[in-house]
């Protein structure tokens, strides 16, 4: 109830997959889909983001790596912004982000983090970069030796489908997690 947007929604939106699991996708916040359903991720962004994971999935059998049955997905903010839309200020992200740090320490595999847009990935990695900047660069963060590959978003893809060179930049950064965990 500290996030400015607790009073806003219908319910929390914490987390689907397995906390076992050695990758986890964190977005920014709840959509209307995923603040009706309470999991992150199941909106169109969501179905485009399994499709993501099941090409990895096929990648990691290529080279033989082991891809976890369920990775573990969450979001920076745990409730849906009213309209969408995150407060200038960034409150809410202040307000939300210790509770990411925390659930993120508790997930005892965790090797590789896929940071879904800017809000995450300037979340996870203490920036203020532009995600054009901060894709491509795999990191290490803070609670250590995990992971941290940041990716453009699903809904930003979405609404560039035939931008062939974002597609293709994603995929590179999202072979880029699958090798990571190796």
């Amino acid at each position: 109830r500290g996030c400015p947007h607790g009073e806003t929604r219908t319910q929390t939106v914490f987390a689907k997959g397995d906390p076992l699991s050695t990758l986890c996708f964190v977005g920014e916040a709840p959509g209307e889909e995923e603040d009706a359903q309470g999991l992150p991720f199941v909106g169109d962004s969501g179905r485009f983001l399994d499709r993501q994971i099941a090409a990895m999935r096929e990648y990691a059998t290529s080279i033989g790596v082991e891809f976890p049955a369920a990775p573990y997905v969450c979001n920076v903010l745990k409730c849906r912004p009213q309209g969408n839309k995150l407060l200038a200020d960034g409150a809410d992200i202040a307000a939300c982000s210790a509770h990411l740090w925390a659930q993120l320490r508790l997930l005892p595999n965790l090797q590789v983090i896929v940071a879904v847009g800017r809000v995450a990935a300037q979340t996870l990695l203490g920036s203020e970069e532009a995600i054009s900047k901060l894709r491509g660069v795999p990191s290490l963060i803070g609670f250590g030796a995990v992971l941290c590959i940041p990716i453009y978003h699903p809904a930003y893809l979405l609404r560039r489908r035939n931008n062939k060179a974002l597609h293709t930049k994603t995929w590179a950064d999202l072979k880029l997690a699958v090798e990571g965990l190796r």
